[in-house]
């Protein structure tokens, strides 16, 4: 990832520069770095090759050494590491050069493209054995860093240099840089890099200044930041650096009295038992501290597969009570469709049936009576033929259909039944057809029970709205007890139609008689 970022800012900084009086560089060094992202490492050489000459007779320092800096990064996405190291060689003579140096100053996204290659070359070299060009270029490297504005890089970079010249001994040259770095990295919240460089910095302290490791500053400063490191290893690294110390402070003492022959040994030997078991305790501490946060990080693991796993089973839930819903909706269906059916039967078939029959009666000159009868009969069946079929609400609103439903009734039955409307002027056209044909089932359904069960001689329809707020109550003065006014078919449909359209039906008794409230929000 960092190569990546390095090669996108050596573009962009292409770009920014030198813009399009190098027109044929820029696109060239994105390719080529496109192609070195991409792995297609020979074809990026074969490139660069080819821009290289054009460069240097350009004399663009930048673009040369960009150039040379893909060669590197080929090469070692090659494995071949000396030719890489060569070309990382190479732009460092380049970035020596004054107008290089100049261009820096001017242009600190060079920086960008510096500190990564002094990085790789001191670690390339350094593993090949290479211990003076690791050593030197450790300490350019440290150069420019002590020059570089962004402290992100020069905290990423300094505990590379700064190990590399305290393993060589180089501790004079590299113990104020690694102060600065460690500076930078506590401004910036860095306490892994910071963690990292206060380990050379233990090392140095004690060669320049032959401290002890019980008085060594770092020691305690790296103690107060282990805490708050996030990489595990670079915390038991600086507890084992500290042990190493400790350790090596013993034996050079146990030298000492040795050859000094004092009568201080005994002291000595007493003490070197206790130091080392506490730095022992502070490992064991440290690894006991790795698995306590272990521990914790998979508690939290397994408390998000436990909210997954309770999520699942919500919308497991949710998923039935939607299909349960649609059940619903099917079975109010299938009883419209046969309302319908048997609506079309009495009109077509029984109405007719007994029209025949009166009309028959008319011609054999029977009796007044028998024909009022069969009139009533056929009446009784259209009327109902007509309950039975939904009313078109494309033609009229709830409020007329409800209106003219009970003026109809209130005219055939000994019950006065009285329809009442608040505020008088509402618009109940904004109920959609679907929702308003549940709510005339279930006013059907109120007012039929009451007529039937209650024995009610008043019942009262109240349909009030206000804005997006409708409430229909059917209030009746009928005497029955409420188990029959509750339960059955009748009810339990409509409490399955008020539920279709997420209403709420309830159902009460109190001294005047039956209350059936419907409130849809």
């Amino acid at each position: 990832m960092a190569r990546r970022l390095c090669f996108l800012w050596l573009i962009l900084f292409s770009i920014n520069v030198w813009g399009a009086n190098d027109s044929i560089l820029v696109k060239g060094i994105a390719q080529a770095s496109r192609m070195a992202l991409r792995n297609q490492n020979d074809s990026a050489i074969a490139l660069v090759d080819s821009l290289l000459p054009y460069a240097v007779q350009r004399k663009a320092l930048v673009q040369e050494a960009s150039l040379h800096y893909i060669l590197a990064t080929c090469y070692d996405n090659k494995k071949e590491r000396q030719k890489a190291i060569q070309e990382y060689i190479t732009v460092m003579i380049i970035a020596d050069q004054a107008d290089f140096v100049n261009n820096a100053v001017k242009n600190p996204s060079l920086y960008n493209l510096m500190m990564p290659t002094f990085v790789q070359t001191a670690v390339l070299t350094r593993d090949l054995g290479w211990k003076e060009q690791s050593v030197n270029c450790s300490k350019t490297g440290i150069t420019w860093a002590m020059r570089c504005p962004q402290k992100e890089l020069v905290t990423s970079s300094m505990p590379v240099f700064g190990s590399i010249l305290i393993m060589n001994k180089e501790y004079e040259i590299a113990y104020e840089p690694l102060k600065q770095a460690y500076d930078y990295a506590i401004q910036i919240g860095d306490t892994d890099n910071a963690l990292g460089i206060v380990m050379s910095l233990i090392e140095a302290e004690e060669h320049i200044h032959h401290v002890s490791p019980e008085k060594n500053p770092w020691i305690k400063v790296g103690e107060r930041l282990m805490p708050k490191t996030k990489e595990d290893k670079i915390s038991l690294a600086f507890l084992s650096t500290a042990h190493n110390s400790m350790i090596k402070e013993l034996e050079r003492r146990d030298s000492d009295m040795i050859r000094n022959n004092t009568g201080t040994r005994d002291t000595t030997r007493t003490k070197t038992p206790q130091i080392l078991q506490a730095r022992n305790d502070s490992i064991q501490h440290h690894i006991q501290y790795v698995h306590v946060r272990n521990v914790r990080i998979v508690k939290i693991g397994l408390t998000i597969i436990a909210l997954l796993l309770l999520s699942f089973g919500i919308y497991t839930l949710w998923q039935r009570h939607v299909r349960r819903k649609r059940e619903t909706q099917r079975y109010i269906e299938g009883l419209e469709q046969e309302r319908n059916r048997l609506a079309k039967e009495l009109h077509d078939g029984v109405s007719n049936q007994l029209l025949a029959v009166e009309m028959k009666l008319n011609e054999e000159g029977t009796k007044e009576q028998a024909i009022q009868m069969l009139n009533e009969s056929r009446e009784q069946v259209r009327r109902v033929s007509h309950e039975l079929m939904p009313p078109e609400f494309s033609y009229a609103t709830l409020d007329e259909v409800i209106s003219h439903y009970v003026l109809e009734l209130d005219e055939v039955n000994h019950c006065d039944i009285s329809c009442h409307l608040n505020p008088p002027d509402a618009d109940w056209s904004t109920i959609p057809p679907q929702e308003a044909l549940e709510i005339y089932r279930i006013v059907q359904e109120a007012i039929g029970n009451a007529l039937k069960h209650s024995g009610a001689t008043t019942i009262a329809v109240g349909m009030h709205k206000t804005g997006q707020e409708t409430a229909i109550t059917i209030s009746d003065n009928g005497t029955s007890d409420e188990k029959t006014t509750t339960s059955g078919i009748g009810i339990r449909t409509m409490k399955q139609r008020a539920q279709l359209i997420g209403a709420t039906l309830e159902f009460r008794k109190n001294k005047y008689g039956h209350v059936v409230k419907l409130y849809i929000e």
